[in-house]
């Protein structure tokens, strides 16, 4: 490719000027137009002139972000322009992701840049690295590479790059990785999610943090060389023992979840092991784990453990121990430094009562506690935590939780499917700001007025009528209320800072006061009783909407919208192109059977049900050919797999389980 190929498109690319250094530079292919986007994302640090060109008035910057239009050159590769820039400026770090690259001239422009020490080329469409490393020679200065989520096979070039420290070539397809070690300043390797087998040999080695989780092997004696590991993930492998790995006396943390061990003797030795995780395995013993004394966080969930003594553990912080065989956990109340605690699944309970009445009421320092699916109706342990800030009691039998009001630092609360009728006790918890309420007996919520605080609420598959209580809560996102016995939403007006509302099942016909809601990204209104959905027509951040099973016989104000019904097909629609922006939300249904079902099959009724035709923005038929609709469902897929997925009413609201366990590190 020829040097002009290359060149700036001086009407639409930044005129750059009297720059010392550039901290970071970002190529990225865009739907957007590149004026807006630009102004979008480096407003900060440039000003658009009368020729819409994006002009830097500082000397020295911190950062410097420039994202470049996908153009197609060819099938196989992004074009991108010569950054002239990089010529006259020091650029720290270059990241080059979701460019589809995979040959040198895609990233010549960047041939011996002086300064760079970090490159990114994740995400693109790597086979082969020759090239590639052959222009990364001649920076002097690299010392990260980042090629994770590519289609690399073989790394023996990369040896050529002497001086990297840190190296993530994650998420490939190498079945041999032994040359890397050859690497001797490399500090930092990532190889997870990769078909490596086997390692054969280890040469001397300074690498501190390895990651190798989610591979294929079953013999891991060779790690046992690497001295000077710090930080080891052998995860997600078909590993069975761990004999030479008690030679790492420098590693503080080690998971092994999810293989096939059912000994862990010999990494007891590990004195100075901080973090360990053994979870998902076939451990039956570990009477030996009480010699690592320095250990903060320990996760043996998921084994066959019947007996365990942690009385030594006395500097704990978390255990996680859900789901083994326990027999008696006394030996827990003694390690007073817990501050999270993960029983759920376990059967301690005799006619739900913990064996040790004085178990959870020693633990004074706990923050966080999981007792789902325990077997539990009595709770008088609790009010004695006054630090716990998590309470997770799901899946029990909960007749009384009064005395959870003595719990004022409580900032997520999940009772759902606990048998409880009231919920008297909520209106001391004012600092709460995440609750989930599902599936009980509740009728009435009126006493959840001091709850001004709640960002999240979760009260669906009760018998609730009235919901004028949410006026006090006016931070409240999530509010999520599927199958109950609502009618009245007017009040919902004052929860400006809603963005999913989920109403599914219930009596409503007006939905007048969901015009304020600006925040909007999802709603559920299914299966209720409603005629006009025009005050959904200004609601420009909405992404999903669900209005199936509804009375709406005009849909013209949320055409533009992504909003989708289902409807009958009949012979009519099908002769009838006017009528097809009317099956247009057949693309939810079938996007969903797609992910879950037959894909070919679901092209084959997509092209049956909509006859070939498509409804654009502008009102304007086109034909779709067979190219077109899988293009179609290859770019909206994983899209509308997030939305589909969730259904925001099915499963346990992913967005809302996500942002918590953020929260609660569980």
């Amino acid at each position: 490719m020829s040097d002009d190929s290359f060149a700036l498109d001086d009407n639409i690319l930044p005129v750059i000027q009297n720059v010392q250094r550039v901290f970071d530079v970002i190529l990225e292919p865009s739907d957007w137009e590149p004026t807006s986007f630009y102004s979008r994302f480096v407003e900060p640090a440039f000003e658009t002139n009368e020729n819409h060109e994006l002009e830097l008035n500082a000397v020295e910057i911190r950062e410097c972000v420039l994202f470049l239009n996908q153009c197609k050159r060819n099938a196989n590769a992004l074009q991108v322009f010569k950054i002239r820039v990089l010529q006259r400026v020091r650029c720290n770090a270059l990241r080059i992701i979701l460019s589809k690259l995979q040959i040198v001239d895609d990233i010549g422009f960047i041939k011996g840049s002086n300064g760079t020490t970090m490159v990114n080329l994740s995400a693109n469409q790597i086979l082969i690295l020759k090239s590639i490393v052959q222009v990364l020679t001649t920076l002097p200065d690299l010392k990260q590479l980042d090629l994770k989520r590519n289609l690399i096979s073989n790394c023996d070039t990369i040896l050529a790059l002497k001086n990297l420290t840190q190296l993530d070539i994650s998420q490939n397809k190498l079945q041999n990785i032994d040359q890397l070690f050859e690497l001797t300043n490399l500090e930092i390797l990532q190889v997870n999610d990769n078909l490596i087998e086997k390692i054969d040999t280890i040469q001397t080695s300074n690498i501190k943090q390895l990651n190798i989780s989610n591979n294929k092997l079953s013999n891991v004696d060779p790690l046992g060389l690497l001295t000077k590991l710090v930080d080891l993930n052998i995860s997600s492998n078909n590993i069975y023992k761990l004999d030479k790995l008690d030679q790492l006396v420098n590693l503080t943390e080690l998971n092994v979840s999810q293989n096939k061990l059912t000994n862990i003797d010999q990494i007891c030795v590990l004195k100075n092991l901080t973090s360990l995780d053994i979870s998902h395995n076939k451990v039956e013993t570990v009477n030996l784990i009480g010699q690592l004394t320095n250990l903060l966080l320990l996760n043996l969930s998921q084994n066959q453990i019947k007996q365990i003594n942690l009385e030594n553990l006395t500097q704990l912080e978390t255990l996680s121990i859900d789901e083994n065989y326990l027999e008696s956990v006394a030996s827990f109340s003694k390690i007073t430094s817990l501050q999270v605690l993960n029983l759920n699944r376990l059967n301690l309970f005799h006619n739900g009562r913990l064996y040790d009445q004085n178990l959870l009421g020693a633990l004074i320092n706990l923050r966080k506690l999981d007792l789902r699916d325990s077997y539990i109706s009595n709770i008088n342990q609790l009010d004695q935590l006054i630090n716990l800030e998590v309470l997770k009691l799901s899946n029990n039998y909960l007749f009384d939780v009064e005395k959870l009001q003595n719990l004022p630092n409580l900032y997520l609360l999940e009772l759902s499917n606990t048998q409880i009728s009231t919920v008297n006790f909520l209106n001391k918890l004012v600092n709460l700001q995440y609750l989930s309420l599902n599936q009980n007996q509740i009728s009435n919520i009126d006493s959840m007025s001091k709850l001004v605080n709640l960002l999240s609420l979760d009260i669906s598959y009760n018998f609730v009528q009235n919901i004028q209580v949410l006026k006090n809560m006016n931070q409240l996102i999530q509010f999520i209320a599927i199958n109950n016995q609502i009618s009245d939403i007017s009040v919902l007006k004052n929860n400006k800072m809603l963005n999913l509302l989920c109403l599914q099942n219930n009596h409503i016909q007006n939905i007048d006061s969901l015009v304020f809601l600006e925040h909007l990204e999802g709603v559920n209104l299914s299966m209720n009783q409603i005629i006009d959905v025009s005050p959904l027509s200004n609601q420009q951040k909405l992404e999903y909407c669900n209005l199936s099973n509804n009375y709406i016989k005009d849909f013209k104000p949320i055409q533009n919208h992504c909003c989708f019904n289902k409807y009958e097909m009949n012979d009519q629609m099908k002769q009838k192109p006017e009528d097809k922006m009317q099956m247009t939300p057949y693309f939810t249904t079938l996007i969903e059977q797609y992910i879950t079902h037959n894909q070919s099959q679901t092209i084959k009724m997509f092209q049956q049900i909509f006859d070939a035709v498509s409804l654009n923005k502008n009102n304007q038929y086109t034909l779709l050919t067979q190219e077109d609709i899988q293009a179609y469902f290859d770019l909206n897929v994983q899209y509308m797999m997030n939305i589909l997925y969730t259904q925001y009413i099915i499963n346990s609201q992913i967005k809302q389980k996500q942002k918590l366990m953020n929260k609660s590190n569980f």
